[in-house]
């Protein structure tokens, strides 16, 4: 019955043979037949993962908290930035140094120096000796300065060292405060070396110092050959007729042009009429000066401190919002055989929902980074460097795809879509939050003393394991300064070609575990 009516229909359609199987009908449907197929599926998942991202509430409320932050960060912090504003003439500085005035064979005398920022002596200047610690009026010592700038505190007890301090008054006004060093051996008498911060170059940066070299009495000794060196600074001059020869751009030879001048200990080596002297100097920034900690020199700097503060947290927290359930989500909506029906490869699928999210991200945070460029420009009335600007947004949209990578990882091995965040924000939280706890414990073990050049070598070093470490270090390479910088330990090529590393690793896993987890 069911055949002579399938003949009927037959013959009611007008067919009259009766059908005949084509050859190869059974490949029809076969990938092989249609290969452009295989090559438009990642694309088209991309276009999916792109349109619903682009779309989706999540995205918008990220983009806000974007703007929000580097934008409002740029104008903000460009407001600091010493080009918009010019420091102030240092009127009155006061140096000091421990000796032994009275002959009694250890130094308990304190001689301290006034003079203006030039190292000219400033007479008639109040200078006190205070307890700051317990109680500011009690006042050990009070007087004014000479026709040399200079004031004698005798009998200076070691306790009264540990929490007496000094108090320079001019013109009303409490001015500085100064730390003291002590003597070297030159002959035919001791001489003391002092230093201060200072922007000698008026380039409204404070990372220059003033050395003057003075004898027991506050006379400056002049022609004193007088050499600084550190790990990565050596520069020498002569002293002249005040007895100050100055050291300009210490910033560069610390290699620390993000925060400024780096007090640290320099080794001083002087030679005056034959007679050598080496030692020691602790050169630190002033109290007053720390105000300027973050004032910026320039454009570049706050590109720099923009991207080490707020896109190196905000970043990793996008990508991972946007792609940690970006395979868990096709898993529990069962949506992920008909992916895996499609003409494409395994790996096609991972590598279109990688370019779909990266694209979504990109294009918004690209355009944000810009604005907050035109928006430093504008601030400080400088355009800040091009290989600055282009390493910017480059190395930002790979620092995305690293973490975009790391999450999808993270989401094909996920079975709730839970876990997978939690483990995507627990990464988040040791590269940027916990790292470096790894270095302190690191230097513990080997025991390289806390800010020292050993340490920062290693800490560096071990950055470059860090995604968000390898990122910081790319940009601080483009941060043009003057001289010769060096990161301690890491040079130059390495910290791009590690961020390249990454990607490819990260890339390679992430489509390989996709692919042994849709075939088991």
């Amino acid at each position: 019955m069911v055949e002579e009516d399938i003949t009927e229909e037959i013959t009611r359609s007008g067919i009259s043979e009766p059908i005949k199987e084509i050859p190869g009908q059974e490949d029809v449907m076969q990938p092989k037949r249609y290969p452009i197929k295989s090559y438009l599926g990642p694309l088209s998942i991309a276009k999916r993962e792109f349109t619903a991202n682009m779309k989706s509430v999540r995205m918008v409320v990220l983009m806000l908290l974007f703007v929000l932050a580097v934008l409002g960060g740029a104008y903000g912090i460009s407001g600091l930035s010493t080009s918009t504003t010019s420091l102030p003439e240092v009127e009155v500085l006061a140096w000091a140094v421990l000796e032994d005035d009275d002959g009694m064979g250890y130094p308990d005398d304190l001689l301290v120096l006034i003079t203006d920022g030039s190292g000219t002596p400033r007479p008639n200047v109040k200078v006190e000796y205070v307890d700051y610690e317990e109680d500011e009026d009690d006042v050990f010592f009070e007087g004014n300065s000479n026709s040399n700038g200079a004031v004698v505190v005798n009998n200076i007890t070691y306790a009264m060292l540990g929490t007496y301090s000094i108090r320079v008054t001019y013109e009303g006004e409490e001015i500085d405060r100064a730390r003291t060093s002590y003597a070297l051996e030159l002959s035919p008498k001791p001489a003391y070396v002092l230093a201060h911060v200072l922007d000698l170059d008026d380039d409204n940066v404070e990372d220059d110092v003033l050395v003057m070299v003075t004898d027991g009495d506050g006379i400056p000794i002049a022609d004193v050959e007088v050499s600084l060196s550190a790990s990565n600074y050596h520069n020498n001059g002569t002293t002249d007729a005040k007895g100050t020869v100055t050291f300009r751009n210490l910033m560069a030879g610390e290699g620390d042009p993000f925060m400024g001048f780096s007090p640290k200990k320099y080794d001083v080596e002087i030679t005056h009429s034959g007679s050598i002297s080496t030692n020691t100097l602790y050169i630190y920034q002033d109290d007053e000066s720390m105000t300027s900690l973050f004032e910026f020199e320039g454009p570049d700097e706050i590109i720099y401190f923009v991207a080490s503060v707020f896109i190196m947290m905000l970043g990793p927290i996008i990508a991972i919002s946007l792609s940690f359930d970006s395979i868990t989500k096709e898993k529990l909506q069962r949506s992920m055989d008909f992916l895996l029906s499609r003409p494409m490869g395994r790996r096609g699928i991972i590598v279109g929902k990688f370019l779909g999210i990266l694209s979504a991200i990109a294009l918004p945070v690209t355009a944000i980074n810009l604005l907050a460029v035109v928006v430093i420009s504008s601030v400080t009335n400088k355009s800040p460097t091009g290989s600055l600007v282009a390493g910017f947004l480059v190395y930002t949209v790979v620092f995305i795809a690293i973490y975009i990578l790391l999450q999808q990882i993270f989401s094909t091995l996920a079975k709730t879509t839970g876990t997978a965040i939690l483990s995507g924000i627990a990464i988040w939280l040791i590269f940027n939050m916990f790292w470096s706890l790894i270095s302190i414990a690191a230097g513990a073990a080997m025991g390289y003393q806390l800010g020292s050049d050993a340490w920062i070598k290693m800490n560096n070093q071990i950055g470059l394991m860090n995604p968000s470490g390898s990122y910081q270090l790319a940009l601080a390479y483009l941060l043009p300064v003057e001289g010769e910088v060096s990161i301690l330990g890491v040079p130059g090529w390495l910290p791009p070609v590690v961020m390249a590393v990454w990607l490819v690793v990260m890339f390679l896993l992430a489509t390989e575990i996709f692919v042994r987890k849709a075939d088991s």
